[in-house]
């Protein structure tokens, strides 16, 4: 626990106060010269964080962490996050799991404190409601202020217990801890959002560091990336602290990851509903809400911020096709089964997302066949035969050729 009051109070300095001069000697064999002072203070720290990395692995190989050892732990990871002019030695990637666990195990043990206590007072008030005493209605006169803020503090302290972080990148990046918005300023700088958006995309897969800062910043030196990236890692977890904690990023010798249990988002939410439109759902096809979700909470592009990272790039356009197959094949299924208006809002979402998607065209052709609106199919054969021509050199498929003659064959012949 000394160790970890060490470490604490480093990783809280200022790295120039730490290491501040005394008052130089007059030789370099003085005890007080600058230099020699430096380098004792540095060894004292290595060495103190060396004992702190030592006991901690040992603990986490032989029986579960005390607490302790998890404040000590806490406080040897919180210093590679500092500038120092000392080196941190790493846990291994074992331990480093076993410390993250053991903070959560903390949090869900606060928790179940604080609701533990509110509801022996709520036990308490009930029996003194219950059970009328004038000795003790003058003393609760007395206190009822007090037990009233007491009790709205544990009300509000009973909720802080790991929430649930909610991530939103469609249409732009929020993100909500136990449903309250975060401060939007305080996620206002593009490479923070950027690295929230790429940690939970990963789906809680660990990304190495180089490979965070090389998206990140691709245009500069590894070192200097390097550098940011601590900035921009640092910053987003004071963003998402939670009791003077950030129990969703866990950062390892080998690279960051978010914690997948903690974290939900709508692109998570977006891969469950590509998967029903593609499949269907097992309720007899609730087509109205999934079309309600496509055109409303999907209505944005993953990202639209950022124009020129690789994998969000790479991840928008999957996810567009992805959608565009679903729609089709939405389409095509409730056609199948008698419902043309579903057929047709559907198709014709298809082709408003990719207008350059042949079967999105004969989609549409069909739910406006189904429906009665032969000059509409007619108008969107021709508005695809000339995109496949003029944009692409090659003729219409046979399938979209027999929709067009299914049209025109049912033309009466004037005499």
């Amino acid at each position: 626990l000394t160790a970890a009051w060490v470490l604490d109070e480093c990783a809280s300095s200022d790295a120039d106060a730490l290491f501040a001069q005394a008052t130089p000697g007059e030789g370099v064999g003085s005890p007080a010269h600058p230099v020699l002072l430096r380098v004792s203070v540095s060894e004292q720290i290595d060495r103190v964080a060396r004992f702190v990395r030592d006991h901690v692995e040992r603990a986490c190989s032989h029986a579960p962490l005390s607490w302790f050892s998890l404040v000590a732990g806490s406080a040897l990871e919180r210093n590679a996050e500092v500038d120092l002019p000392v080196e941190m030695p790493a846990l291994s990637p074992e331990a480093s799991f076993e410390l993250h666990q053991a903070e959560v195990a903390l949090f869900a043990q606060r928790d179940a404190y604080r609701r533990r206590r509110t509801a022996r007072r709520r036990e308490r008030q009930e029996f003194e409601l219950t059970h009328p005493d004038a000795y003790r209605a003058d003393a609760a006169s007395q206190a009822s202020s007090i037990a009233r803020a007491s009790d709205a503090a544990a009300h509000a302290s009973a909720r802080t217990a790991v929430p649930t972080l909610r991530v939103t990148l469609f249409g732009g990046v929020e993100a909500h801890i136990g449903g309250q918005l975060v401060d939007p300023r305080l996620l206002s700088r593009r490479k923070a959002k950027t690295l929230l958006a790429l940690l939970v995309l990963s789906h809680g897969r660990e990304t190495s560091r180089d490979r965070l800062s090389g998206l990140l910043w691709p245009d500069r030196e590894l070192e200097a990336s390097r550098r940011n990236f601590y900035s921009v890692w640092s910053h987003l977890k004071r963003t998402l602290e939670v009791d003077g904690r950030c129990p969703y990023l866990i950062r390892s010798p080998t690279g960051c990851r978010l914690d997948a249990r903690l974290v939900s988002s709508d692109a998570y939410d977006f891969e469950a509903l590509t998967r029903s439109l593609l499949f269907g759902t097992s309720d007899k096809e609730d087509w109205e809400h999934l079309y309600a979700r496509v055109s409303g909470e999907f209505a944005e592009e993953l990202a639209p911020y950022e124009e020129h990272n690789e994998v969000i790039d790479a991840l928008r356009d999957r996810y567009r096709v992805q959608l565009v197959d679903g729609l089709v094949a939405a389409s095509t299924r409730l056609g199948m089964q008698g419902e043309a208006r579903g057929s047709l809002w559907f198709a014709r979402e298809a082709l408003g997302r990719d207008k350059t998607r042949e079967d999105a065209y004969v989609a549409l052709m069909e739910a406006q066949i189904a429906s009665g609106q032969r000059s509409a199919a007619l108008d969107t054969y021709f508005s695809c035969r000339r995109f496949l021509t003029e944009q692409l050199g090659i003729d219409p498929s046979p399938r979209i050729v027999d929709l067009y003659c299914s049209v025109i064959e049912t033309e009466e012949t004037l005499v």
